[in-house]
């Protein structure tokens, strides 16, 4: 199960190392604004500076029982990160 005080503990490790994040957005698992607010405060709080790629889900092999993310979505989400962070990429669009 994902931690955030693991992820927090291993991020502080690299302070001195280039740092990327990448979220792919899955319909019906972490697409809700109020979850994309929750991770952009709590990577700002590590750095603001550091990227954030928001991408685009396919169905592919297991999880073809949802549909592929809305575009118009992932740029809504965008917003909101970016309310908090210096660098948003939408990717898989």
């Amino acid at each position: 199960m994902f931690s955030y005080q693991t992820a927090r503990r291993r991020l502080r490790c690299l302070k001195r190392c280039h740092v990327e994040l990448t979220t792919i957005i899955v319909p019906g698992e972490n697409d809700a604004p109020e979850d994309m607010e929750a991770q952009a405060k709590w990577i700002a709080a590590l750095r603001p500076t550091i990227p954030l790629h928001i991408t685009r889900f396919f169905p592919r092999y297991h999880m073809r029982d949802r549909k592929a993310t809305d575009v118009e979505l992932l740029y809504r989400l965008a917003g909101i990160a970016e309310e908090y962070l210096e660098k948003v990429y939408v990717g898989n669009v």
